[in-house]
């Protein structure tokens, strides 16, 4: 899996694998311009007209009271 990437121009790329393993490119990168999307990003609400059912857990764990339910600290403590 690739961890690290520098890229210095010219043939100056080194990529940092798993493993330690360190590759360099020994040829020029050829840069190109990608078009972008002409309009900003933004986020837009998911269009779902159907309503989903609540999940049932798999396996029910049943509590046997050797934890604690947790509680909020007490003022000025």
């Amino acid at each position: 899996s690739l961890q690290a990437v520098e890229y210095r121009g010219g043939s100056s790329l080194w990529v940092g694998g798993r493993g330690g393993s360190i590759l360099k490119r020994t040829k020029n990168l050829s840069p190109i311009s990608i078009a972008g999307p002409s309009i900003a990003p933004i986020l837009r609400p998911g269009i779902s007209t159907r309503k989903l059912k609540p999940r049932k857990p798999k396996v029910r764990i049943v509590d046997d009271g050797d934890i604690p339910l947790a509680a909020r600290p007490k003022p000025g403590t």
